[in-house]
């Protein structure tokens, strides 16, 4: 199933009102690309699963999702400070859900601590 934002408008507006909600930083590619549906569900979902993550487990550190295309392929990241628990914290449900569906596509997921912030680095097929 689609959710309601993808199925009453475009990726790109969904993402901008999934950030708006966690009040992140965000930054789109121009021109935009044309995407599969299965990839056009795989970033909405693990966008909208690490802002989630981000503001339960560092709800005051300000986040960036950053959405590139890059040699052909989708970059997804999403940076926020560090919390202090983080790097003791296993990888959770959300985390392993965001390589399943990365993989499902032919993609990559990571996730973890990255210096002083938190990221999480998602490349995706564009078609």
């Amino acid at each position: 199933l689609r959710p309601v934002e993808l199925e009453n408008g475009d990726l790109w507006t969904a993402l901008e009102r999934r950030a708006a909600r966690f009040g992140a930083r965000l930054r789109l590619p121009v021109p935009r690309p044309e995407l599969s549906s299965a990839t056009e569900l795989a970033a909405y979902r693990t966008v909208g699963e690490a802002l989630a993550n981000a503001g339960r487990h560092a709800p005051d550190a300000p986040m960036t999702v950053t959405v590139a295309v890059v040699e052909g392929l989708l970059r997804i990241e999403i940076r926020n400070d560090l919390p202090a628990a983080a790097s003791r914290r296993a990888a959770g449900i959300g985390i392993d859900s965001m390589r399943a569906r990365a993989e499902e596509l032919g993609g990559h997921a990571e996730a973890g601590p990255h210096g002083n912030e938190w990221r999480v680095a998602v490349t995706l097929p564009l078609g």
